[in-house]
């Protein structure tokens, strides 16, 4: 079967004349005429009616329609991407990021990128940091978002803004009128505290071992969100990054810097060794961008 003849299959499906197939298709009715003749010649059956003036589709004609229509439709498609990689581009973008970085950064980096490119698709990962990095050297993911560290020899990764750790706790907490929290202060209070597997939460034990206080610790979680809605709920105090503070606390809730200051570094990942395509590259930028405003607010 030629393509042709397929589509105009479709054409007079779709529009139920061949005089109407021929102007969409852009050819003379006899051209379409011939073509409708040759497929039904190729297949040994008829695949239209005539009826008071118009072509109605036969069973076969409907039996054979969905994959007919579909294999255009998918022709179609390698069209475009054919000429999307010829542009350099590839109408498609994977990244992969920490959870709590989807409730205001990358929504603000997707706003601003598909305003420049609104014919992609950006496919978001949040997954943990490990997940991530393995997506990454395995090039399933184009970008990733993290906090560092993150040590891998196979991926290109670029510092971005560093963020403060905070202690978020119910306004009506006694402690809520602080101005700065350190271990002193936290001694004996409720903590809610990031998953052991952390980084941020290696840095925080750091801090409370080095002022010689105990941890009384009421929850942990590697979710960011929970800490703080926790928090919000009086559970205790969650000690988490400023950013995701900033961007999960709820009313009736207050931040507060944690002191000794302990630093989070954000950085985008790419695979060292997969060129970067257009869609990447801008995308980049605008998770840059992103990173910076948010530091700045």
């Amino acid at each position: 079967m030629r393509i042709r003849e397929l589509e105009a299959f479709r054409a007079i499906l779709e529009t139920g004349t061949v005089s109407q197939a021929a102007r969409s298709l852009g050819v003379s009715q006899p051209a379409v005429s011939r073509m409708l003749a040759r497929l039904e010649d190729q297949i040994g059956f008829e695949l239209f009616h005539r009826i008071s003036g118009r072509l109605a589709p036969t069973r076969a004609a409907l039996a054979l329609s969905k994959d007919v229509l579909g294999t255009l439709e998918s022709i179609e498609n390698l069209g475009k991407i054919t000429r999307a990689l010829q542009q350099g581009r590839f109408g498609e973008v994977r990244i992969g990021c920490a959870p709590s970085l989807v409730h205001r950064l990358i929504p603000q980096a997707m706003e601003r990128f598909l305003s420049d490119m609104p014919e992609t698709r950006v496919i978001v990962e949040p997954r943990p940091s490990r997940i991530v990095v393995e997506m990454l050297s395995s090039h399933q993911l184009e970008l990733g978002l993290l906090f560092l560290p993150i040590e891998h020899p196979g991926l290109e990764v670029t510092p971005l803004r560093s963020f403060s750790t905070v202690c978020v706790l119910h306004d009506e907490h006694p402690l809520a009128t602080m101005t700065t929290l350190s271990p002193l202060e936290l001694s004996g209070e409720r903590l809610i505290l990031l998953a052991r597997s952390d980084p941020a939460r290696f840095a925080i034990d750091h801090a409370f071992r080095n002022a010689r206080k105990a941890q009384k610790i009421a929850a942990e979680t590697p979710n960011v969100a929970l800490a703080v809605s926790l928090a919000a709920r009086r559970i205790g105090v969650a000690i988490v990054n400023e950013l995701m503070a900033r961007d999960t606390a709820p009313a009736g809730t207050v931040i507060v810097p944690f002191r000794p200051e302990l630093r989070h570094q954000m950085a985008l990942l790419r695979p060292a060794s997969l060129e970067s395509s257009a869609e990447a590259a801008r995308l980049a930028d605008c998770l840059t961008e992103a990173v910076d405003a948010v530091a700045c607010d």
